[in-house]
C-alpha cells in the first residue's frame, strides 16, 4: 500500500531529524515525547543566541568581534593557563609504571571484544567529540572502521602515546559573570 509505505518512511525521516535535534541541543522536551515542533526550534534558536560569544577582550585590552580573532584570544588565554612547563611527557613516565611482563591484568592488551563492549557500554547520543562524532555513530560503522580503532588502541598502549590530534578537546565555556568580557570572565 503506498500510504502505508509514504507514512512509513515520513516517520522514519521524522525520527531521524528528532533524533539529529535531540542531539544538537540536549533538550528535555524530546525525551519527554515532544515532537519536531516550532517550540522546540524557538528553544534551539534562543539557547544558540545565549551562547553565543560575540566580542572578548583579549590581553592588551583590545575587543575583538571577529570569530576567528574571539577564537584565537580564548586559545591564547587558555593555552597559556594549561601549559605544562615541561613538554616531555608520556613513554619515558609509563614505562617506570607499566613493568614488562607483569602478570596484572591491567597491563594487558586489550582485545578487540573488550574495545567494542568498552564503546556499546557508554551513552550512544552523549556529546560528540572534536570530530563531531558520537558513540552511535562509531558503533553504527564499526564494520568499516573497527579495525582502525583497534589499531590506534593497541598503539596506545604500547607507547604510551596518542597522535596529537587525537588527544583534541571541546571545552565549553561557562560565564561566571553576567556580561563576561574577559577569557578570564569563563570557567572552561
Amino acid at each position: 500500500n503506498l500510504e502505508t509505505s509514504l507514512t512509513t518512511r515520513y516517520e522514519f525521516t521524522l525520527s531521524k531529524l528528532n533524533q539529529f535535534y535531540k542531539q544538537r541541543s540536549k533538550n528535555k522536551w524530546v525525551v519527554a515525547g515532544d515532537r519536531n515542533t516550532n517550540f522546540f526550534h524557538q528553544a534551539v534558536v534562543k539557547r544558540r543566541k545565549r551562547n553565543t560569544i560575540c566580542s572578548v577582550k583579549d590581553a592588551n585590552n583590545m575587543i575583538h568581534f571577529n570569530p576567528a580573532a574571539i577564537t584565537n584570544t580564548f586559545v591564547n588565554y587558555f593555552r597559556y593557563i594549561f601549559s605544562s612547563p615541561n613538554d616531555n611527557v608520556g613513554n619515558p613516565y609509563l614505562s617506570t609504571l607499566w613493568p614488562s611482563g607483569s602478570l596484572d591484568p591491567t597491563y594487558a592488551l586489550p582485545d578487540n571484544h573488550e574495545i567494542l563492549q568498552i564503546l556499546e557500554d557508554m551513552k550512544p547520543n552523549a556529546s560528540p567529540g572534536p570530530d563531531g562524532f558520537n558513540v552511535e555513530f562509531y558503533l553504527a560503522t564499526w564494520d568499516w572502521i573497527g579495525d582502525e580503532v583497534i589499531q590506534l588502541v593497541v598503539s596506545f598502549y604500547l607507547s604510551g602515546v596518542l597522535p596529537p590530534h587525537i588527544n583534541n578537546t571541546n571545552i565549553a565555556l561557562i560565564p561566571k559573570k553576567l556580561v563576561p568580557q574577559v577569557p578570564m570572565d569563563y570557567r572552561p
